[in-house]
């Protein structure tokens, strides 16, 4: 599918299985990016900030939001992270998990000073929650390494389900990540459901 005509697919697989008592997971209206809310145990975890400044920041407060426990910043592309920066001036942030890539980009630059200001510490790859846990899978071959196949994935557990968000990565990198992970019951489809991703070989894997 073209990215300009489908901003966001998600695939719920397995869905013979009842969700955890009080999971919410919310996909912002952003555009052409990601941002994704999660409810679970008492704690808020924000998977990419999307494209605009103000856009998820609006809509965290409609939600009476003022804390954030965690927030994953998949990679350095601005329809992921450029809504950080209101993030940061105007809300309570526990930790930040950000974009580990070969070479950083003056925007992460900017926003890790940003947020060193306001002294929001680095999640150091750890989530605040029994379960969750971030992964990043690269390609081998240099020529396939990109900010997309960079991309930090999250999988969370919640009871009988098992919930995967994954970033902007493309088939190469599905390979790989097809070897870490179990089944799946919920995928958030990586790269706004672009054909370079979600490949069948990877959806069978899972």
């Amino acid at each position: 599918f073209p990215v300009s005509a489908l901003t966001l697919i998600v695939l719920c697989l397995g869905l013979k299985k009842m969700p955890a008592y009080g999971l919410k997971i919310r996909h912002m209206s952003v555009g052409q990016g990601d941002a994704a809310l999660v409810e679970f145990q008492g704690k808020t975890l924000l998977v990419d900030t999307g494209p605009h400044s103000n856009n998820v920041l609006q809509t965290l407060r409609r939600l009476g939001i003022h804390r954030i426990d965690a927030i994953v910043l998949s990679h350095s592309h601005r329809d992921h992270i450029q809504g950080t920066e209101s993030l940061l001036h105007k809300l309570k942030i526990g930790c930040i998990e950000w974009p580990r890539e070969t070479h950083t980009p003056p925007i992460i630059r900017d926003l890790k000073n940003l947020a060193l200001q306001q002294s929001v510490p680095s999640c150091g790859g750890h989530l605040p929650w029994q379960g969750a846990r971030i992964l990043q899978v690269t390609p081998k071959t240099s020529t396939r390494i990109t900010p997309n196949n960079q991309s930090l994935i999250v999988e969370m557990k919640a009871e009988e389900w098992r919930m995967l968000f994954a970033g902007d990565i493309e088939a190469d990198a599905e390979e790989f990540l097809a070897e870490q992970i179990q089944d799946t019951t919920w995928l958030k489809v990586a790269h706004h459901g672009s054909r370079s991703s979600t490949s069948h070989t990877f959806l069978e894997a899972i």
